[in-house]
């Protein structure tokens, strides 16, 4: 868990799974990626609710949200598991041994259904069976894999390390947790540096000119050198009736560079290391919808950073409750063309900021 958890939109669930359903892995070591480290770019569990330490209410379902999209096929019970009883601390303490016991069967684990919601980073497990009174421990084991085949590491950088959360039920006081095996606490999430002092959304191409869907869109953030900016979210928003459409979580480890431009590039369909925008900083899947929308900037803690909306007739607040543009919208632009700030300037009204530029200008301000 991590010190400042980002509060997620609870939206429609989609799929059903069972734990004692086994899904093919996905097989091969990803390519290395140019532009950042992977082990810095280790996804991780940000938040689980109930939190580390508490007892599970009657329905016994736990939601955890993760730092990037899960892949379906890594989602079985040597992944995702809820232990019944304390296993040792040497078998807690190897994440790859604690998975394999969890595969095997060696470590007994409650049969789960799994709620994979439709951002693919939230997930929600109930029992498929009736809980007996009892300590229980749910973990996340680095046999979990994100869509862009990386590792779910509670400790990116370093050794893997299962995510832990502990739990009583029934009537079984909570003095039971104590202590986890060798003293230890649920793996953490890391250490986050500086935040910036300012940040904007400087520049976005919504609209490709070949295509939509294949690596020509960007969005650009402008804002304080050397500042962090991990886990900060990008939240696209739908004009007509304020939804999420899609997400962009940043990775633990982002910086912003020396010249305070860090630029969100679209992967091409079916890659995970390219795209047709150079000199990205941050590469993902995403497709923001032509206006009018809009777009929400979020820092780690869920609040409201910066706003964008382009296009006319789109509501002043979006779904989730948080403010969709600044005063007057700028233009809605033809594809190919992007919305530009003026030299970082930011006087908290969109259509004096922002302008339609022809020829697009990623990572230059």
């Amino acid at each position: 868990m991590i010190a400042a958890p980002i509060t997620p939109q609870k939206i429609a669930r989609l799929g059903l799974l069972t734990a004692a359903l086994l899904l093919e892995l996905g097989c091969g070591t990803p390519s290395p990626l140019e532009f950042q480290s992977l082990l810095l770019e280790q996804p991780y569990v940000l938040e689980v609710r109930p939190t580390d330490r508490a007892a599970l209410p009657d329905a016994a379902e736990i939601e955890l949200e993760f730092s990037e999209r899960i892949a379906l096929d890594s989602l079985d019970g040597s992944a995702v598991a809820l232990v019944s009883g304390l296993p040792k601390e040497e078998v807690l303490a190897d994440a790859e041994e604690l998975a394999e016991q969890l595969a095997s069967g060696e470590l007994p684990s409650v049969p789960l259904q799994y709620f994979l919601e439709d951002d693919e980073r939230r997930l929600t497990l109930a029992p498929a069976v009736d809980l007996e009174a009892g300590v229980y421990l749910l973990v996340v084991t680095p046999r979990l894999r994100s869509v862009r085949g990386l590792p779910f590491n509670q400790r990116p950088g370093e050794s893997p390390a299962s995510f832990v959360a502990r739990y009583t039920y029934g009537d079984v006081p909570l003095t039971s947790l104590d202590p986890l095996p060798g003293g230890e606490t649920g793996p953490g999430g890391p250490v986050f540096g500086p935040p910036p002092e300012t940040l904007v959304i400087s520049e976005l191409l919504y609209d490709g000119k070949l295509s939509d869907t294949d690596g020509e869109n960007f969005i650009e953030l402008y804002g304080t050198p050397g500042s962090d900016i991990g886990l900060y979210q990008i939240l696209f928003i739908n004009g007509a009736d304020g939804a999420e459409t899609e997400r962009i979580t940043l990775p633990a480890g982002s910086l912003l560079p020396e010249d305070g431009i860090f630029l969100i590039a679209d992967l091409k369909t079916g890659s995970t290391t390219a795209s047709n925008v150079s000199g990205a900083d941050f590469l993902d899947q995403f497709d923001p919808q032509n206006g009018p929308d809009g777009v929400q900037l979020l820092n780690r803690e869920g609040n409201l950073v910066d706003t964008l909306a382009y296009g006319e007739g789109l509501p002043p607040v979006a779904a989730n409750g948080l403010p969709l543009g600044e005063e007057a919208p700028a233009p809605d632009v033809v594809a190919g063309h992007s919305l530009s700030r003026i030299n970082g300037q930011d006087s908290q009204d969109n259509t004096q900021d922002f302008v339609d530029m022809t020829t697009p200008t990623p990572g230059v301000l």
